[in-house]
């Protein structure tokens, strides 16, 4: 055999058994304990080897935090949170202290039925609502910001067009619009 061959040959022998290693590795469940423990069994002690755990550099940039929200969506012309929603927020809180504070936004819909300036004060008390159970779960009220967009903003699209008289016994119209109905929770920035 050619000495360079045999170089090759040794050298991917060597990356076959590296990879072998990683993968064997990536299924190890704990990364105290060697590989070799696994096949020795009670023969190897493994309280003799330890591998560190990785320290992060001082010039590595800090891990970036989540994007935060919810979109907590509203009954027809109420601004009370439902059981359901209000889980969504309790969630939200918690992944709050996990991470650390966040200054937030609350941001206020309604649908297209009544009228603009109606609707912009229901979207307002919505947002309200939503930063007053946001305060009762010992979110600073500081930290939250709140906006209202009436019906300027909906999600409902071109879904709900020509669906008949645009009034609350419509029935078929309500639900459709059900998306148009809610407040948006967005984490705006850090806090210093």
């Amino acid at each position: 055999m050619r000495p360079d061959a045999v170089v090759s040959t040794a050298v991917i022998v060597t990356l076959l058994a590296v990879i072998a290693l990683s993968w064997r590795g990536l299924q190890n469940p704990d990364p105290y304990e060697p590989l070799v423990v696994r096949e020795l069994g009670s023969a190897w002690d493994s309280t003799t080897i330890r591998a560190p755990l990785p320290i992060a550099s001082a010039n590595a940039a800090p891990a970036r935090k989540e994007a935060l929200g919810a979109t907590l969506l509203f009954e027809f012309d109420r601004a009370g949170l439902e059981p359901s929603e209000a889980a969504k927020l309790d969630k939200l809180v918690e992944t709050l202290r996990l991470q650390g504070a966040r200054q937030l936004q609350t941001v206020g819909h309604a649908d297209r039925i009544g009228s603009a300036a109606y609707n912009l004060r229901l979207s307002e008390r919505r947002a309200d609502a939503v930063k007053a159970y946001l305060v009762e779960r010992q979110v600073d009220a500081a930290m939250v910001q709140t906006r209202a967009r009436g019906e300027t903003e909906p999600m409902s699209g071109d879904a709900c067009i020509d669906m008949g008289a645009e009034s609350a016994r419509n029935d078929a119209l309500v639900e459709c619009l059900h998306l148009d109905r809610r407040v948006e929770v967005r984490a705006i920035g850090e806090t210093p």
